[in-house]
């Protein structure tokens, strides 16, 4: 499966198997380590290769260090992958009137990486669990129902997004569906 995964996905994962804090310690629905393990053998994680989701990914993580020796791994085993983006300004300007995607935030370079990764592969798989994603517009909803909108993988922009042949999904709801 190809995949884009959010950088507080990446963050999840450094803090299980870097710091040793258990899943239910991170701020995501279960634990990374699965999705990680399964990168360069059934799936492949896609990023910018303008650098950008790097970038984002190196800021969560906070340890410059690790980060640059696991992502220069995770390049040379191509677990994940570099892709050249489109600007995909059409899409982002329909997903910010009909769900509410704040296409000002650092965000956008994940459609935009779905959009490369839909137009060579056919389908692409966001992994996050930040509520753009799903419900802009109810970002600071209750603790109930983001819970509830990620496990069902629900909401204005999941609508949207799939229409794209895009489909958005939590941690937790991604290994559901290939484990």
């Amino acid at each position: 499966m190809e995949v884009v995964i959010d950088a507080q996905v990446v963050k999840g994962y450094f803090q299980e198997a870097v710091l040793g804090m258990v899943d239910s310690e991170t701020e995501l629905t279960g634990s990374a380590i699965p999705l990680f393990k399964r990168l360069s053998t059934a799936d492949k994680a896609f990023v910018d290769n303008r650098k950008q989701i790097e970038a984002e990914w190196g800021r969560v993580v906070g340890d410059r260090e690790w980060f640059r020796a696991w992502y220069i791994g995770m390049l040379d085993s191509e677990a994940v992958l570099e892709i050249a983006v489109d600007t995909c300004n059409s899409l982002l300007k329909t997903l910010q009137q009909k769900a509410g995607f704040p296409n000002t935030t650092r965000d956008v370079w994940y459609v935009r990486v779905a959009v490369s990764v839909v137009q060579k592969y056919g389908t692409a798989v966001i992994i996050s669990e930040d509520m753009h994603f799903f419900d802009p517009r109810n970002a600071k909803s209750s603790p109930v129902y983001r819970q509830r909108t990620l496990a069902t993988s629900s909401g204005p922009m999941c609508k949207a997004l799939d229409k794209e042949a895009i489909k958005v999904r939590s941690v937790a709801k991604y290994l559901e569906e290939v484990i």
